[in-house]
């Protein structure tokens, strides 16, 4: 153990042949490793003559009948007899990217010696494919692919390692470490570039071997992806990525992703934007595969990506006609505003530090008839709060749990987070969870239901639906009221009589918290104190005074004499109204013809209308709470046959 030192680091690789790339492959390594330990098995081209180019390079010639097994346990004895603290296996074909070096060194020092958690470390291989500039992404071995190559002796018993006989081979490439080495591994954000399969040639080489070292695995396909047809590729194009920061380690293996998650076109997710959208944003675009099957779609639309990968943002900037390489918190984008017809996140909100404060910033690119489209995991999933139960709370690599994900959201939070951009959903999907079934029954008005160690009762229809649901989609619009027309969508009538602080606070909250347009006509019926004065304050106002008090109903009159608005609404002087109080009972007013009047529920009125409230401190505690009172009843109404005069 090399204490108080920088770590050692020594490199095998078995070889043969590999002129073309064996260069790249020890120049790269050479900014890690303290020596390289090459073993030639029988080179007949330039392989050797480069070699012996690197000074940290030992060169070991063997000329002998092929065994992988053996050359990978001499290696390995000849690393051990350098004593180092790290041993890194490659082979002649692949070369390390060339932040590799800077990641791998940020993850050692942050390992313990004594004690360290992980022994080996996993890198991600990436197939090169007809070009060095493209390598593949399609699902599977080449979308998914970790091979552990870099292992500590640290805790290690050195007599016991070795490599034992293996599946494809037994080669480096496919086993990196000692078969007898303890402890646990994790993936690290470090590329290695797999140039094996380049060309055709080379692939059909491997193919043909295989199928004679291997009929039993070739007989099942196994190797078939090595002679697929060039058109049914998917193919990313490379390019390096900036070195990592100082203070950032090498990546936690939740971290990562399968190269397929940025790859999908996501159909659920295209069917929500409207098709005469011509711009659209996709933050977090990943590889460009939505923007790209939206432009074969439909013909014209300007797809702009917004993605935080470097090396998928690479990808994506050669499908879609821009991609913004940046974080989208706090949104600050190249475009005025009103620019995009749609903004579309999906699976993006849940891993955002502040999504409220982003969707926000977000909607000033949207045109005025512009929509938000979003994908959002449910954690309100029957899965995951049964596991909740039970103490289980365990992060994933995808998922509800995703272990990058920041936020978690059920419908509710969802719609108050619309609420707080200003924004309103016109549609919802729900993603069923398919692992379990709970039917919904128009005629039941609630359900009960045990489900393992939990048990839930007087569920609502929309509840038991929620509770079976995976992902939310949805489709938002700026929020707005129904009608249209006149310049005052609603005359709002208060009568006054004396009660000046009373007045302020209810004219207050009016011109604060409504949505729409609207005329405020104030009747004062003779009052003594200073309200009148204030009255002819307010902006805008239309103010009817009185010499003497003319009683509710004939003030109530005046004003709707007056009134100009498609709506009159008769508000008392001594209520507080929430935030888009107004927006919310003309929706209720336009959902029928029927509908000939409508009030609100409160705290001091006769039933149906009380509301049991709790103790409220203040105006934030009462926004608070009439924003919960909206969210647990939103869409619901009860017929009456007389309402409360406090708000009508």
């Amino acid at each position: 153990m090399n204490v108080g030192k920088e770590p050692a680091i020594v490199c095998i690789m078995r070889i043969k042949n590999e002129e073309e790339w064996i260069g790249m492959s020890l120049e790269e390594t050479c900014r890690l490793a303290r020596e390289i330990i090459v073993l030639d098995d029988g080179s007949t081209d330039r392989t050797p003559e480069i070699c012996r180019r690197f000074p940290q390079v030992t060169y070991v010639r063997r000329d002998r009948g092929t065994d992988e097994v053996r050359d990978k346990r001499e290696l390995l004895q000849m690393a051990l007899a350098r004593s180092p603290d790290w041993i890194l296996v490659l082979d002649g074909d692949e070369v390390l990217e060339k932040r590799a070096a800077s990641t791998i060194r940020l993850e050692i020092a942050s390992a313990d010696p004594a004690a360290p958690a992980f022994s080996h470390l996993y890198f991600h291989i990436l197939y090169f494919w007809d070009s060095m500039d493209q390598y593949r992404v399609d699902p599977g071995i080449y979308g998914d692919f970790w091979q552990p190559r870099l292992f500590t002796l640290w805790g290690q018993d050195r007599e016991r390692l070795t490599f034992l006989d293996s599946a494809h081979g037994s080669n480096l490439h496919a086993s990196g470490i000692p078969d007898t080495l303890k402890g646990r591994g994790r993936r690290i954000d470090v590329k290695v570039k797999h140039y094996g399969y380049l060309r055709e040639e080379q692939r059909r080489r491997k193919y043909d071997f295989y199928r004679v070292k291997d009929p039993e695995a070739a007989a099942r396909g196994y190797y078939d992806h090595l002679v697929g047809a060039a058109g049914t590729l998917a193919l990313a194009p490379w390019t390096e990525r900036p070195e990592p920061a100082p203070e950032g380690g090498g990546g936690d293996s939740y971290f990562h992703k399968p190269i397929a998650y940025y790859f999908s076109p996501r159909p659920e997710v295209r069917s929500l934007i409207p098709e005469g959208a011509g711009r659209i944003l996709d933050v977090g675009c990943g590889g460009g595969a939505m923007g790209r099957a939206l432009k074969g779609e439909r013909g014209g639309v300007e797809v702009v990506g917004v993605e935080i990968d470097p090396l998928m943002a690479a990808a994506a900037g050669k499908l879609l006609d821009r991609v913004l390489l940046m974080n989208v918190e706090p949104p600050s984008l190249p475009y005025p505003d009103g620019y995009f017809d749609c903004v579309v996140l999906g699976d993006i909100l849940e891993h955002l530090r502040d999504p409220w404060g982003t969707l926000r910033g977000l909607v000033r690119y949207l045109a005025p008839e512009g929509k938000v489209v979003a994908s959002v995991p449910n954690v309100r999933n029957l899965a995951v709060l049964t596991d909740l139960v039970r103490g289980e709370w365990r992060y994933r690599m995808d998922g509800i749990l995703d272990a990058t994900h920041l936020r978690f959201f059920t419908r509710r939070e969802l719609v108050r987070l619309l609420l707080e951009a200003g924004l309103e959903a016109e549609e919802w999907l729900e993603v069923p969870d398919h692992r379990f079934s709970l039917t919904v029954q128009a005629e039941r008005p609630t359900y009960n239901l045990d489900h393992g160690d939990l048990t839930l009762r007087n569920l609502r229809p929309e509840a038991l639906s929620e509770l079976g649901t995976i992902q939310f989609l949805f489709r938002a619009s700026r929020r707005r009221t129904a009608l249209s027309g006149g310049s005052a969508t609603a005359s709002i009538v208060v009568i006054t009589c004396n009660g000046l602080e009373f007045t302020r606070m209810c004219v207050q909250s009016v011109l604060r918290n409504t949505l729409e347009p609207f005329e405020l006509i104030m009747v004062d019926n003779g009052s003594r104190d200073e309200t009148v004065s204030f009255l002819h304050g307010i902006p805008g106002a239309r103010i009817i005074e009185n010499d003497t008090n003319l009683g509710f109903a004939a003030a109530c009159n005046q004003g709707l004499a007056a009134a100009a608005g498609d709506y009159v609404v008769f508000l008392n002087n001594d209520t507080i109204v929430p935030h888009d109080w107004l927006g919310h009972l003309l929706r209720h007013a336009e959902a029928s013809p029927e509908v000939g009047v409508v009030g609100p529920r409160s705290n001091y009125v006769r039933p149906p209308q009380v509301l049991e409230t709790p103790a409220i401190a203040g105006i934030n505690d009462l926004e608070t709470f009439a924003l919960e009172v909206y969210l647990s009843g939103r869409g619901r109404s009860l017929d009456v046959s007389n309402l409360s005069g406090l708000c009508l």
